[in-house]
């Protein structure tokens, strides 16, 4: 009788027991339970994210394509105002955000056209020929896939003004001035007028011989104030170009307008840039800001030398009458 009536006891003692065993090993087997393994082969593969960043597994693509082209587009505004040895990095680390990005959403445009303005302007022409031209037809191919719609798609120069920019340069660059032209014009019409977009449309019509609508646009883009997103450097290269517009003119240069370009740019920086419409260009612009010496004499020989045959004739003969005034220099020849 007495064990009938501990029966009950004794099974609840027991149930109890297990229970409290299964709660202690179960943390246990969790513990010993090895980590899920993690793949590499994704689009972010497994590179440590950058200090003070978390990893984001769990963020959709849309908002990591956005936070990429973010920090992208701030390098890029950056990159004008930064001397060239400190670009390095920059660009590098830039180069991949956007290689990310493109990587996340390769049908949007927009990662494809900031890396081939970054490519062009660090001279890069083939590789930013392809990444322009192909945001150029994701402008497009979205554009003719939206159905039903009584509007025509806007116009690339409303979309992405900074993309045709980049294309009516690679044009210039690849010798169809006319082609740039146009480009340059529909922008004149559709975008604001900055200082970049006024010199370079006047550097088209400076090659093409028409030097008082070049002389006249840079004049109007080196009075242009600075703002908070117009980088010295470009009113310093629109300064130049009016210098130099007025010296094949055989035209006065004020002094205040060498001191403007000087301040302007200390470096000076705009020689650094990669968006004359030619090397020879380049070289003749640099001539300029040196005194009568060995470099001048360098820079003008190398225009001579590598001068398109559809000069203007004028240029060449104002070219020749430059470097003679260091004729008496004895210079080493050039390379």
């Amino acid at each position: 009788m007495h064990r009938r009536r501990s029966d009950p006891a004794i099974r609840l003692s027991v149930v109890l027991t297990m229970a409290l065993g299964a709660a202690c090993v179960e943390p246990a087997a969790r513990a010993q339970t090895p980590a899920r393994t993690v793949t590499c082969g994704g689009l972010w593969g497994c590179a440590p994210a950058k200090e003070g960043e978390r990893a984001e597994t769990d963020t959709p693509r849309r908002s990591q394509y956005d936070r990429l082209l973010g920090s992208a587009r701030r390098s890029l505004l950056s990159l004008r105002s930064t001397s060239i040895n400190a670009t390095t990095e920059l660009i590098k680390d830039t180069t991949q955000q956007l290689r990310d990005a493109i990587q996340l959403l390769p049908d949007e445009p927009e990662a494809h056209s900031l890396l081939g303005q970054l490519y062009l302007e660090r001279g890069h022409r083939v590789a930013a020929a392809l990444a322009l031209r192909h945001a150029e037809e994701l402008y497009a191919h979205a554009g003719s896939s939206v159905v039903d719609t009584p509007l025509p798609a806007p116009p690339l120069e409303h979309v992405d003004p900074a993309l045709a920019l980049s294309l009516a340069l690679l044009q210039a660059q690849e010798g169809d001035l006319s082609g740039a032209l146009l480009r340059y014009q529909r922008l004149f019409d559709h975008a604001a007028h900055s200082p970049r977009l006024l010199y370079r449309m006047a550097d088209v019509w400076m090659a093409l011989g028409h030097l008082d609508d070049a002389t006249a646009l840079y004049e109007r883009a080196c009075a242009m104030p600075r703002g908070p997103d117009v980088p010295t450097v470009d009113i310093a290269r629109a300064c130049l170009g009016y210098i130099v517009a007025l010296d094949r003119g055989e035209r006065a240069i004020p002094a205040a307008l060498w001191r403007k370009a000087r301040t302007a740019d200390r470096g000076p920086r705009a020689m650094d840039l990669l968006d004359f419409p030619s090397q020879g260009e380049r070289d003749y612009h640099r001539a300029l800001l040196f005194p009568v010496g060995c470099e001048r004499r360098a820079s003008l020989l190398r225009y001579l030398r590598d001068a398109a045959p559809d000069t203007p004739h004028s240029y060449i003969r104002r070219a020749d009458s430059q470097l003679l005034r260091g004729r008496e220099l004895s210079c080493p020849a050039l390379p």
